[in-house]
């Protein structure tokens, strides 16, 4: 299973607020279509009107 919460952000820049899709868990066995967001690091963007937000991630396999 697949788990995910909405995480406030504000733009350090422009104050713009938003949600980013915090993912905790990814099983790309029950999730195919994550795995190409996984692989194209598209999971862990966020754009906004002026600037795109990418999140460090750690991906372990279990």
């Amino acid at each position: 299973m697949s788990k995910y919460h909405d995480e406030p952000i504000i733009c350090p820049k422009c104050g713009e607020q938003g949600t980013f899709q915090l993912w905790e868990t990814v099983n790309v066995d029950l999730d195919p279509e994550l795995r190409k967001k996984i692989f194209n690091e598209e999971l862990f963007l966020k754009r906004g009107e002026r600037i795109v937000y990418k999140l460090k991630y750690i991906l372990t396999d279990k």
